[in-house]
């Protein structure tokens, strides 16, 4: 997925933008790395959890609802 974005209750004929990511150039939001038995032996598993950029804006109207 490259973007994603979420609306708020409309108030004052507007919908709200309440979380958009702030991805460029088709990059993944998300990247999910999992190693059994790495090569430099530090450990057994290894989980490596990249995210990207993502703008979170509270609106008092949608978060009642």
């Amino acid at each position: 997925m490259g973007s994603f974005s979420i609306q708020g209750l409309a108030h004052d004929n507007l919908k709200p933008m309440i979380v958009r990511s702030l991805t460029q150039g088709g990059r993944d939001l998300l990247d999910l790395d999992f190693e059994l038995k790495p090569a430099d032996g530090s450990c057994d598993q290894r989980i490596k959890l990249t995210a990207r950029p993502t703008e979170i804006v509270y609106d008092a109207v949608s978060q009642t609802n």
